[in-house]
């Protein structure tokens, strides 16, 4: 990361934020405990212009755009008001619970099992520098879904990405979460993840840095 960006001529302001902390800290004189990110200008968070989501859907599951009306289900509103620590930083995370420009709401009901995958495509240039994605997947009790999130940009834009997907996996379901990142030149991604599992439940989880 670099010491200092104004992305897109957009602005919010995330001030020498520590990120990536690891969960045992190790002796400070090593280095290696977390990562430094200084003075990300973020301003006027536009909507992301171009589609993102999958237009083929399988059958029985339910997928739309992350909007505020969105309301959680009994089954998840527990996992939703927690308070708990996960991800690249509280500051980061909260960047893309509050202010997210994107973004999907996956539901999938019992005993269903996807036979294709989800594609969430976000092509950043120009016009859309700045993805700022919340993600909320639910799978229902027996269920099974593969979601690939692919995050690229063009090659003369410095693009910034944070993102934030909760996974809530009831008993004996299995989801796949596929994250690729083909992010061009002096461009920042920032992902945060966390699951809640049921139980048997199962979350194989695959990123691919190419970027």
């Amino acid at each position: 990361a670099r010491g200092k960006q104004r992305i897109g001529g957009i602005g919010m302001k995330v001030q020498n934020s520590s990120v990536n902390t690891i969960p045992a800290l190790t002796w400070r004189w090593l280095n290696v405990n977390e990562a430094n990110v200084n003075g990300i200008d973020i301003a006027d968070i536009p909507e992301y212009g171009k589609p993102y989501l999958d237009a083929n859907v399988p059958g029985g599951a339910y997928m739309k755009g992350m909007n505020r009306g969105l309301e959680a289900d009994d089954n998840i509103r527990y996992f939703v008001n927690k308070n708990e620590k996960f991800g690249v930083s509280d500051e980061y995370v909260q960047l893309a619970e509050q202010s997210y420009n994107s973004g999907i709401f996956i539901q999938v009901p019992s005993n269903f099992s996807a036979e294709s995958p989800v594609m969430i495509r976000y092509q950043m240039d120009g016009d859309d520098p700045l993805v700022i994605d919340d993600n909320i997947i639910e799978l229902h009790e027996n269920s099974s879904l593969t979601v690939v999130f692919d995050y690229s940009s063009a090659d003369d834009v410095d693009a910034f990405h944070n993102g934030v997907t909760k996974i809530y996996a009831m008993d004996g379901s299995v989801l796949n979460i596929i994250v690729v990142q083909r992010m061009k030149g002096e461009s920042l991604n920032f992902n945060s993840i966390v699951s809640y599992q049921g139980r048997g439940a199962k979350v194989n989880y695959v990123q691919a840095e190419i970027g």
